[in-house]
Parts: C-alpha cells; structure tokens; sequence
C-alpha cells in the first residue's frame, strides 16, 4: 500500500463550510442560534488550550460557546448538578463533559447524564 498525503486543512475547511451551511440552515428553521456548552472539572493546561480551540471553532461556525470551570475537589453531586441544569436549560443544544476529569470522579456516572 502506498502512503498518501492528506491536506487536513483544506479537509478541515471543507467540514467547516458544510457545518455552517448546515447550522444557517438550523438556525432558519428553529430562529435559535446553536448553544454548546463545556463543563471542565480540575486544572489541566491541555484541556485549557482545547477549550479555547473548540470556542474559538465555534464561533467561526455561528455556534455560541460557553464553558463552565468546576474546581479539582468538586464532587459527583456537584458535577452532576451541573449536567442536570445544563440539561434542563431549553437554550442548550450540546453538552460535553471534558476528559480526563480528577482521579475521584468516575467518568461513567458523570458521562452518561449528558443527554444534550
């Protein structure tokens, strides 16, 4: 098999233009501008710099971006306090829960309330 070498730029852009394409569209028919929200429990500099990147995506793309900062001691219940509120809040239209949260928080509890 002989390599390939792929343009992710020029890939990456063409996903853009369809998304745009496709969030104008969404935004015709509901008149609501997408809203994706971040939660990001503990201090970590990469998932710092990833979310900055995925505000910085969205927006370019029409979506509204907020993220919410849970310190390193935060519990499940707090944590999924959070996801409930997010989850029952009628602007939001996706919730992600940043990986890899603190040692004490277990990722399969705290994953599964997302359902935006």
């Amino acid at each position: 098999m002989t390599a390939q070498i792929v343009e992710g730029k020029s890939i990456a852009e063409g996903i853009y233009t369809e998304l745009r394409r496709e969030i104008s569209e969404l935004m015709r028919q509901t008149g609501q501008r997408p809203v994706l929200v971040s939660v990001y429990v503990g201090s970590n500099p990469a998932i710092e710099v990833y979310i900055r990147s995925q505000h910085r995506i969205a927006r370019s793309l029409g979506i509204e971006y907020r993220w919410y900062h849970l310190p390193d001691n935060a519990d499940e219940r707090e944590v999924l306090r959070r996801l409930h509120q997010l989850n029952a809040d009628t602007e939001v239209t996706g919730v992600i829960l940043q990986l890899s949260l603190p040692s004490h928080l277990r990722p399969s509890v705290l994953v599964n309330p997302v359902n935006h």
